[in-house]
């Protein structure tokens, strides 16, 4: 038996010890996880608060524009025997718009168009907020996992950082349906191409028959040997093209004869918004010079398209699955005949990838400097609206000279820049695309439900 001093010396030597381990003082508040969680949270609320107060001060305000261009067309489509691309509106500055999209486009926003406008219009707001809330977080869940951090608070920071880009804010301020098409497309090829699943290919091929642009997803599906999706890709755009003809056959037909060819539909192409190659070349002659040269943007075209796809082949083939569709992304912004700032979502993947090259670079490295200042070359013009700072009067682009050109074509030549140099992360698809990576998990009393029935049966 142990004599009483000696017990009564080892308590006080333990609680000694005890006390030691325990901190206290700020340091052991910091170090809570409920004090950490409610920091987390606080800077979340914070960040989008003044992301919100800053984009309603300085951005712009366009009250559902094309929304409800999209509501009025189609219900002059709907109202007797009318065509869809007879519609036209008059507009300031384009002198008159009306609907651009194929057919397809139309026969899913009936929904949209025949319910009662304040119903309609925030359904939509809702799908394209919770739109861009997937895209951020299966573009930015990797990191969060990579840096042992929430995901949670990875995509609270995430979403509001992305806001404050002005094609994010563009697109939403507009009511488009950008972010819905690049759930198709992402939730596409993350998921169901690249784990080999009977329906990959079909959300780039029904993106494709909403907006045609995604079309160059089926050449990036083409070019990597993905023969299956890219067939299917190209089966589901014609089901779906071929779904509208079946309803209006004469408002398809004058898509595809008419419409589709003139790319002068959707406005003044050498506008400041137009961030594309053709919208560059316009901007660098000027869109009613008879000797612009044409040949010199389709030059432009096969030079982007060749060494993009190259590029994206390259990142595929090293697993990055993500640097690869971005990339791709880009190309198909700047090979449209118009591309307007709002089409250009693919930066926000795009940010997410040099950050993640940064970060994973060691903190304060010249490697981490070096792709931190990439970071934000790109972020900042795009969120500081820099190119519609320098906007110039149409065909009157050279009127403050070379740096003010520079300024007003800042988009495009920074979409090009990520081109050239967006960095591969070779071999991130193996860890980052694992199957139950990018969903939430579930509660643990719900994920034992089954297993409860099954004894209970």
């Amino acid at each position: 038996m142990s004599s009483p001093v000696r017990t009564e010396a080892h308590r006080e030597t333990t609680l000694d010890t005890t006390t030691k381990a325990a901190p206290t003082g700020p340091r052991a508040f910091l170090r809570r996880k409920g004090t950490v969680t409610a920091l987390r949270i606080a800077l979340i609320v914070l960040l989008m608060a003044a992301v919100w107060i800053l984009a309603d001060k300085f951005g712009e305000h366009h009250r559902l524009f094309d929304f409800r261009i999209y509501r009025k067309a189609v219900l002059f489509w709907l109202d007797g025997d009318n065509i869809l691309y007879n519609y036209s509106q008059p507009d300031k500055i384009n002198f008159n718009l009306g609907f651009t999209y194929p057919p397809f486009a139309a026969l899913i926003m009936i929904p949209l168009a025949i319910l009662p406008y304040g119903l309609a219009k925030w359904m939509h707001l809702t799908l394209m907020s919770a739109a861009l809330a997937f895209m951020c977080y299966w573009v930015a869940t990797p990191l969060a996992r990579r840096f042992k951090q929430p995901a949670w608070f990875v995509c609270g920071i995430a979403v509001p950082l992305a806001f404050a880009l002005e094609p994010i804010r563009e697109s939403l301020s507009f009511g488009q349906i950008n972010h819905e098409l690049a759930i198709l497309i992402i939730g596409d090829l993350l998921f169901l191409v690249r784990r080999g699943s009977k329906w990959g290919g079909v959300g780039v091929g029904l993106a494709t028959a909403i907006k045609l642009t995604p079309g160059i997803f089926i050449v990036y599906l083409l070019v990597t040997k993905r023969w299956r999706a890219a067939i299917t890709s190209m089966f589901a755009a014609i089901i779906a093209t071929v779904l509208a003809a079946g309803f209006d056959l004469r408002s398809s037909a004058k898509f595809w004869l008419t419409t589709f060819w003139d790319s002068g539909r959707v406005g003044i192409l050498d506008q400041t918004s137009n961030t594309s190659i053709n919208g560059i070349l316009l901007r660098w002659f000027n869109e009613r010079d008879p000797n612009y040269p044409k040949a010199v943007f389709v030059l432009g075209v096969v030079l982007v398209i060749g060494f993009g796809l190259w590029r994206a082949v390259r990142a595929h083939k090293a697993g990055d699955e993500i640097c690869a569709m971005t990339i791709v992304g880009l190309v198909g912004v700047m090979v449209s005949p118009v591309s307007w700032i709002h089409h250009n979502f693919w930066i926000v993947p795009a940010l997410v990838v040099l950050a993640d090259v940064a970060l994973r670079s060691g903190l304060w490295t010249k490697r981490f400097w070096a792709w931190t200042g990439m970071f934000l070359l790109i972020y900042l013009p795009f969120a500081l609206t820099m190119s519609l700072r320098y906007s110039e009067v149409t065909t009157k682009h050279w009127l403050h000279g070379p740096w003010w050109w520079l300024g007003e074509n800042s988009y495009v030549l920074l979409s090009v820049l990520l081109i050239v140099m967006l960095p591969i992360r070779a071999g991130t698809d193996e860890v980052d695309l694992a199957r139950g990576n990018f969903w939430p998990r579930w509660p643990l009393w719900l994920a034992r439900l089954p297993q409860r029935r099954a004894k209970a049966a």
